[in-house]
């Protein structure tokens, strides 16, 4: 993990990172997560999570694409980010062996902790339920005669299951579809319904190394489940739906953190800087995953300013914002009130449909607490923070950016937590007419 900051005004950018990289509990310091573009290009890639693409590690893949480019300029820095990934897609077999891209694939799927590992874990819960729903039914009904109901547990087993997969596949279809980079036209687009089957059948009838494909795979979590047609197809359904909306992780099937590489500085025709982010997945085949990762912040006016934070910012947007992350905030909120407030309703004869309206309300008090709060903090502290770092000389805003940084660093510290960020402060400024400088400690930008 790491913690990193990119802070663009009219002046120009400052680029901030921690440098540790921690693998299981092991940490070291590495200064390879900015790298910097040769010239004439005005541009740094940040890059956070996976530190390798594959094998290779990520600056490789970043210099090897630099010396792609040429003294060819682009016009700006969302296009620097497209030809990254078409470039990724037409050297997939440079940097990664269809065999290699298949077996990271095929490891995802039969990681613990994974999807099909997850699901077999819900559907045995459905069966554990149903299971202790018969058992207490049949000591409510001791007299019932001999036979009875036998039929009836299997028949009630496979009801839910069908259910909740039903269910499960509805979400993931109402999701849009993951994008991917072909490296036959070298362009994005979304993942089409003959990709998935062509990736699944290649996966389900793997006949490579030692691994096991799909269908293995499955029959080994799901053994222990009362199969039918139906189920099958059900949970065939869901591992394509994974690979068409990979919303479990975005980072499929490279696993993990993924990567998460941010683009900033000045293309051609930029007068201002520009952030582009792209969260990075891995390759089937000769498609690469990719999905745009908005700017945290954006102002335009009255003055120009992006914040954009990556992998551990909380404490960073707890600083700009005045509050902690809104998702984090509303979950205290609700769970330490919960039970409060309804241990009090218990003290009163409230009628079933008088408390199910209580309950309602009580929560859209809260919905609208956590709302307001975010705007609040978005629209008040964060638009005023920004308008001062907006009119900072680019010196300053160094310091600002490596302060931000040390402070989730300092978090870490103090909380006895795993130092997933840590080691020295990296700074970097682009600016317009002087390119890409690394900033040493205690000496502010020019």
């Amino acid at each position: 993990m790491t913690s990193q900051l990119i802070l663009a005004i009219g002046n120009g950018v400052v680029l901030a990172s921690d440098s540790a990289a921690t693998m299981r509990n092991y940490s070291y310091e590495t200064n390879e997560k900015i790298v910097p573009l040769s010239e004439p290009h005005q541009l740094a890639v940040v890059g956070a999570g996976f530190s390798h693409f594959y094998r290779l590690p990520l600056d490789v893949v970043v210099r090897q694409w630099d010396r792609s480019l040429g003294g060819e300029r682009l016009s700006s820095v969302e296009e620097y980010r497209d030809r990254f990934l078409s470039w990724l897609a037409l050297s997939l077999d440079e940097l990664a062996s269809p065999e290699e891209r298949d077996i990271r694939a095929l490891d995802f799927f039969s990681s613990p902790g994974e999807y099909l590992h997850w699901l077999s874990k819900q559907l045995k819960q459905i069966v554990e339920q149903a299971e202790q729903a018969e058992q207490a039914e049949q000591a409510e009904q001791a007299e019932r005669p001999e036979g009875a109901g036998e039929e009836e547990l299997p028949v009630l087993i496979e009801t839910r299951i069908l259910g909740f997969l039903r269910e499960q596949n509805q979400e993931l279809m109402k999701d849009p579809g993951s994008h991917v980079v072909s490296a036959a036209t070298a362009e994005g687009q979304v993942i089409s319904a003959e990709l998935v089957e062509a990736i699944f059948e290649r996966l389900w009838n793997w006949a490579g190394d030692d691994r096991l494909g799909l269908c293995s795979v499955i029959e080994n979590n799901f053994d222990w489940l009362p199969r039918s047609e139906e189920i099958e197809q059900e949970i065939q359904t869901a591992i394509k739906l994974q690979i068409e909306k990979n919303r479990k992780n975005r980072a499929f099937p490279l696993g993990g953190a993924g990567i998460l590489l941010s683009f900033a500085g000045y293309g051609s025709d930029d007068l201002l800087p520009e952030i582009s982010s792209v969260q990075l997945g891995g390759a089937l085949g000769d498609h690469v995953w990719s999905s745009d990762v908005p700017c945290n912040h954006s102002l335009d006016k009255p003055v120009f300013c992006r914040v954009h934070s990556q992998a551990q910012d909380a404490q960073i947007i707890q600083f700009l914002t005045g509050l902690g992350l809104p998702g984090q905030f509303g979950w205290q909120v609700v769970e330490r009130t919960r039970h409060q407030v309804y241990a009090a309703w218990d003290k009163f004869d409230y009628s079933g449909r008088t408390r199910e309206r209580l309950s309602r309300a009580y929560e859209d008090v809260v919905g609208a607490l956590i709302e307001e709060s975010s705007r609040w903090g978005t629209e008040e502290n964060l638009r005023q923070a920004m308008s001062v770092l907006a009119n900072m000389p680019l010196g300053e805003l160094t310091n600002v950016a490596r302060s931000l940084v040390d402070l989730e660093k300092m978090k870490k510290t103090v909380m006895a937590e795993r130092p997933t960020v840590g080691g020295p402060i990296v700074v970097a400024t682009i600016t317009l007419h002087e390119g890409f400088q690394w900033v040493t400690p205690n000496e502010p930008a020019t």
